[in-house]
């Protein structure tokens, strides 16, 4: 049986997949949060008395302790490298590794151009930044996962978010409520898949066939198969309609992109995040 809690987490997952996608901002108290938390959860040590913060962090060699530092303000941990819209998922990935090179710029710096730097120490410092950026970004993807749990939408620019106050998405409960997702008719699509699975000729269902029925309740025909990746599909279709006109999100396709039998739902269902065009810099 799948329930509330269950489409919950889906779409959390979901939404944090759709940000990394298409760049889209997330709110920037979360943003700064995740990021400060990852670094914290790998061994750095921050000052976060006043922005700029400082990141200390320590790396060994030759049985010394190097204690590197460099600052970072909240603004350049939004912006990254500026190569994406600023409190974009991708900004913080870049910002990692601003970090990471500010901190052995530091050591260079002791070392002028690397030339007086050990074989080992140049080793462990390139190896540091390979493996450290990508386990900060593991770290910070898991940050993130707890607010699109907590926020689900909410997390996504624009965003006005009560921390006090309990949350409950707006869009899944509207849904919910309006019965366009209706949890009745998904349970009764799923236990019907798998009482069906035993049959010799079925079809998976296409996105008219789910569609109409988790939607109308129309009965598919005998033949066909309404599985729980279906369910998903049309779940996160609907969704993501919502979150589009929520968000001020950009639609690929216009109506007269599509054929006289063929809806936005269903292009939505068949395409999943290649429905929304990726937010561009300049926005």
């Amino acid at each position: 049986m799948m329930d509330k809690k269950d489409l919950e987490k889906f779409i959390s997952y979901e939404l944090h997949e759709l940000c990394w996608r298409n760049k889209y901002p997330i709110d920037e108290n979360i943003a700064v949060w995740s990021f400060l938390n990852a670094l914290e959860n790998n061994n750095f040590k921050i000052n976060k008395k006043k922005d700029p913060f400082e990141i200390f962090y320590v790396v060994s060699c030759d049985n010394k302790h190097h204690e590197l530092s460099a600052p970072i303000s909240i603004k350049e941990i939004l912006e990254g490298w500026k190569r994406t819209p600023k409190a974009s998922l991708n900004a913080l990935y870049d910002s990692i590794y601003l970090v990471i090179d500010r901190l052995q710029e530091n050591i260079i710096g002791v070392f002028p151009y690397r030339k007086n730097i050990s074989e080992e120490m140049s080793d462990i410092l390139d190896k540091e930044r390979n493996v450290k950026g990508k386990i900060i970004r593991e770290s910070m993807e898991k940050e993130m996962l707890f607010y699109f749990e907590k926020y689900q939408e909410d997390v996504l620019k624009p965003s006005d978010i009560d921390y006090k106050s309990p949350f409950h998405s707006g869009i899944l409960n509207n849904l919910i409520k309006s019965d366009i997702i209706s949890l009745d008719r998904i349970n009764e699509a799923i236990y019907t898949s798998y009482i069906k699975m035993g049959e010799d000729v079925l079809h998976f269902t296409n996105a008219y066939f789910s569609i109409n029925f988790l939607k109308k309740g129309i009965i598919p025909p005998d033949d066909h198969i309404i599985s729980e990746a279906n369910v998903l599909d049309y779940v996160w279709a609907v969704y993501l309609l919502k979150l589009a006109n929520l968000k001020n999100y950009e639609i690929k396709y216009t109506k007269e992109d599509f054929k006289e039998d063929d809806c936005i739902l269903q292009r939505a269902y068949e395409l999943g995040w290649d429905i929304l065009e990726p937010m561009s810099l300049k926005k």
